[in-house]
């Protein structure tokens, strides 16, 4: 009887376990990064005073990030890190830009700390 007990416990704990690493996202970070693994085109902005058709300032009008950690941006080599829903793009060593990111659908928002948002597709 004992023996029951202990292996139905141990049967519990390993499914709580299970579910639990399961609840956290499991590699969920990892997938929504590797979604931004791509070329990236201007679409638009919020700010809507704006008449160009060209990114505003501090953004990319086109980009490609690649699986390795790096990329290219408008001529520049570009070293890229993201993490808990920020990105940070190094360009050639020296430019740096930091952004929020939300991806869907195929689609990249960033956004700057003054809160500007720039949208880009895939």
């Amino acid at each position: 009887m004992k023996k029951k007990i202990k292996r139905y416990l141990l049967l519990v704990i390993a499914g709580v376990f299970i579910l639990s690493c399961a609840a956290c996202g499991g590699g969920s970070s990892k997938n929504s990064v590797s979604q931004l693994v791509g070329k990236w085109i201007y679409v638009s902005a919020n700010d809507d005073n704006r008449v160009s058709q060209n990114a505003p300032d501090g953004f990319p009008d086109e980009f490609e990030l690649f699986s390795d950690g790096t990329g290219s941006s408008e001529g520049y080599d570009v070293a890229w890190i993201a993490e808990n829903g920020r990105i940070k793009m190094v360009l050639d060593n020296y430019y740096v830009h930091t952004f929020s990111y939300k991806y869907s659908n195929k689609s990249l928002s960033l956004t700057d700390d003054e809160g500007v948002t720039v949208n880009y597709k895939k």
